[in-house]
């Protein structure tokens, strides 16, 4: 296992002790990561999320916001560079 493999395998484990339900989307919305409490809210299998966009699994309503966020994000990490 190299360093950044292990690295991610202890944020994934921290993340998954939270309370709150984490998603972990890539700049293009693909699900990376699920914490079952995510599982729980969303009612899908953390195994049928890891790879699914974002936009299949949220209401509608609610896809631009997520464009715009994933965006605003994209551009402000970018800046941080």
């Amino acid at each position: 296992m190299t360093k950044e493999n292990a690295k991610l395998r202890r944020q994934a484990l921290i993340l998954s002790y939270l309370p709150d339900p984490v998603v972990v989307i890539s700049a293009e919305g693909v699900i990376t990561f699920c914490s079952m409490q995510a599982e729980r809210v969303l009612k899908h299998d953390v195994s049928g999320l890891i790879g699914a966009n974002i936009e299949d699994i949220i209401v509608p309503s609610s896809r631009e916001a997520i464009r715009r966020l994933i965006r605003d994000l994209v551009i402000a990490e970018q800046r941080a560079l």
